[in-house]
């Protein structure tokens, strides 16, 4: 048995002494390509309104609903001063603002100050807290007022014929109070972790869907739980609280489900993105490409007269992560031409076509190709490599329109009262990975999704 080397000098004899020279089977060395496809990370909102009622509560019995007193103030311009004052609890009010929550919350009612001479008294006098507080999710999932502020301003200053700083006056009764009141917000808890933990539980599990005909399997992949900036305006504080995922649509039906790994809830807090990505991977196998190529190659000659070749056979495989072109000729020269390159998705006249641009002979065929003075490459149009690669070009808009109508819908979330609503619009081509036997088209749908709620 001839070995390689024997096969190749064999070859070049026969060049040299005029016949027809004869490409053998060599194992064609292209340089590997590694391609890595992470799916991007996208964010599940839900919106629901936060009831402001509970919240309403916690202020008013922070604060007594009767405060009364008096005694001896040192006043400027004035002296000893006789200090006193009965006020009530006021309705608390909440308002919801664009970064948060403002709240108000006044202890009003009879102010009276007597010096000598001097008497003057306040029907409506007093102070009013006022609060801010920024929702946030804790660790746990609960939600909270981060970092509350309380402010004092006084209401009402008495009008004795000489300035009376009543916020001074106030202070020692106002100070406390409102200290109070910052740690009664502070104590602020919402528990959702439940609820969010069983919504992660449902973004959990894989979708089984159809996709051209065959099973596809979608994977959401949640991490995180986020928090938007939580606003509004006036009595409607709005929540958008969700969780970070990246959505993957795989071919294939989904494995059986696995259960969600318990670990500490993460948060993050991120700006609301209605931005919603998922990558999806079409197969394209390679006897599929090449029975679509047959046609048009095969038995199909390429030179002129005595010096062309016909083409016998195509057969398309991977390469190191490649796409190889296998191409049986015979003729001016007999045997199996390799050509290979790196497919990609080319955008043209609003279609996406996988072709292979750099599609160029491998070097076993060059160098024989080179060795016998073959004139076949330099041909009119490129010749058989030029004619090779304008016709490697297969339309797969039709398949990437599929998969993103396929993910535009409404899916239950198991048994509860939630869904996710998907809209895609908008296809992204990615990388395209050559694979034993198949091609893996990979692209982005862009569009937005959200957590909505029957109820």
């Amino acid at each position: 048995m001839l070995t390689r080397r024997r096969l190749a000098l064999a070859a070049l004899a026969l060049a040299c002494a005029g016949c027809p020279p004869t490409l053998p089977a060599y194992t064609v060395h292209v340089p590997p390509r590694l391609v890595e496809i992470r799916p991007a990370r996208s964010v599940i909102f839900a919106r629901t309104s936060v009831p402001l009622e509970p919240l309403r509560a916690v202020l008013e019995d922070a604060l007594p609903p009767k405060v009364e007193g008096g005694g001896e103030r040192k006043l400027p311009l004035v002296g000893s001063a006789e200090f006193r004052w009965t006020l009530a609890r006021q309705p608390a009010e909440l308002r919801a603002t664009p970064d948060g929550l403002a709240m108000k919350l006044g202890e009003l009612g009879e102010v009276t100050l007597a010096a000598g001479p001097i008497r003057c008294r306040a029907e409506r006098g007093g102070f009013q807290l006022e609060a801010r507080g920024r929702p946030s999710l804790t660790a746990s999932g609960a939600l909270e007022l981060a970092e509350p502020r309380v402010t004092i301003r006084p209401i009402a200053p008495l009008d004795c014929g000489v300035p009376v700083p009543l916020g001074a006056l106030l202070e020692k009764i106002a100070a406390p109070l409102a200290t109070g009141l910052g740690l009664a917000l502070a104590q602020v808890r919402l528990p959702l972790a439940p609820l969010l933990d069983r919504a992660l539980d449902e973004l959990h599990a894989p979708r089984d869907l159809t996709l051209d005909g065959k099973p596809a399997c979608l994977d959401l992949d949640p991490g995180a739980l986020v928090l938007a900036p939580v606003g509004g305006d006036g009595a409607e504080l709005i929540l958008k609280a969700g969780a970070d995922v990246a959505p993957r649509l795989s071919l294939g039906a989904c494995p059986p489900p696995r259960p969600r790994a318990r670990s500490e809830v993460r948060v993050k807090h991120v700006p609301l993105d209605e931005l919603f990505q998922v990558d999806v991977a079409l197969a394209l196998p390679d006897d599929e490409l090449a029975a679509r190529l047959r046609p048009s190659l095969v038995g199909q000659r390429f030179g002129d007269a005595g010096r062309s070749v016909e083409v016998r056979g195509l057969e398309l495989a991977d390469a190191s992560g490649r796409l190889l072109a296998r191409v049986d000729v015979t003729g001016a020269l007999s045997g199996t031409l390799y050509l290979w390159g790196t497919p990609a998705i080319v955008y043209r006249a609003g279609r996406f076509f996988v072709e292979v641009p750099d599609l160029h002979a491998a070097a076993e065929t060059r160098s024989l190709v080179t060795r016998v003075a073959l004139w076949l490459w330099k041909l009119r149009d490129g010749g058989l490599e030029a004619d090779l690669k304008r016709r490697l070009s297969f339309d797969v808009t039709d398949r990437l329109n599929d998969a993103r109508r396929a993910l535009t819908r409404r899916w239950p979330l198991g048994d509860t009262n939630w869904s996710l609503a998907s809209t895609l619009d908008r296809i992204v081509p990615g990388e395209v990975a050559s694979l034993p036997g198949v091609l893996i088209v990979n692209a982005r749908l862009v569009g937005h999704a959200e957590l909505i709620t029957s109820k």
